[in-house]
């Protein structure tokens, strides 16, 4: 049996590239520009396909009643709609 105290790690090369990081920055997420272009297409994609869904249902969307409304109005029954004057408000 040796007196030598133990090593924490069996090779010194381990231990020399082991990084020691603070708990913050071991807890953060990657950076750079390539984080930042993954993000930018993600978006553009999204924006793409949020436009490209409402481009193809925008007929639908432009006809009377297709939002549960079972009342269609004609420009006659526009005419008609009457309502009063809003009062003014009170400070």
């Amino acid at each position: 049996m040796t007196d030598e105290p133990k090593q924490p790690y069996p090779e010194p090369s381990l231990a020399e590239s082991v990084q020691v990081q603070s708990e913050f920055r071991a807890k953060q997420g990657r950076t750079g520009w390539r984080i930042l272009a993954i993000l930018a297409i993600s978006l553009v994609l999204a924006v793409a396909a949020l436009f490209g869904l409402w481009g193809l249902h925008a007929p639908q969307l432009a006809k009377p009643g297709v939002h549960g409304s079972s009342q269609t109005t004609s420009p006659a029954d526009a005419n008609r709609f009457n309502t009063a004057e809003p009062s003014p408000r009170s400070n």
